[in-house]
């Protein structure tokens, strides 16, 4: 859940966004995915959503409109086995934050860590050797 200057916005299972003027009623907002909802994070008047399947999305316009900018669902290749796979993959956003409408983190299982300086158009992966630059976006 946060609170944005027109009210609240929160997010849930199958893909719920709900948002609230006032706290009390809710009305169920439109978005293109049906995977669960996790973390929620808002700057500078845009939101965005993060959830299983890795996916974030994205509204620059109160929660009225919604933009997928990441989807990761975990898939087998054939003749892939599960010992090939990397647990990253698929793994759901578990927390998400912006300092401003550019520069954010997205936090996710199996030590997942995404960055983005572009307001989430593109996002990089960071490996635990990284963690400097996660401090260095904090600023």
């Amino acid at each position: 859940l946060v609170r944005t200057a027109s009210g609240y916005v929160a997010v849930g299972e199958r893909g719920h966004v709900l948002r609230s003027d006032d706290g009390r009623g809710w009305t169920q907002l439109t978005v293109p995915t049906r995977s669960a909802l996790t973390a929620i994070a808002t700057a500078d008047g845009q939101l965005w959503v993060g959830g299983h399947d890795g996916v974030i999305l994205h509204s620059t316009d109160g929660g009225q409109t919604w933009k997928a900018q990441r989807r990761d669902p975990y898939r087998l290749a054939e003749g892939e086995s599960a010992a090939d796979h990397d647990p990253r993959q698929g793994a759901p956003i578990l927390d998400i934050w912006f300092r401003d409408a550019s520069h954010g983190i997205a936090i996710g299982a199996h030590s997942l860590m995404l960055v983005t300086s572009d307001g989430g158009g593109t996002w990089t992966q960071l490996g635990l050797d990284d963690l400097d630059k996660l401090f260095l976006l904090g600023r």
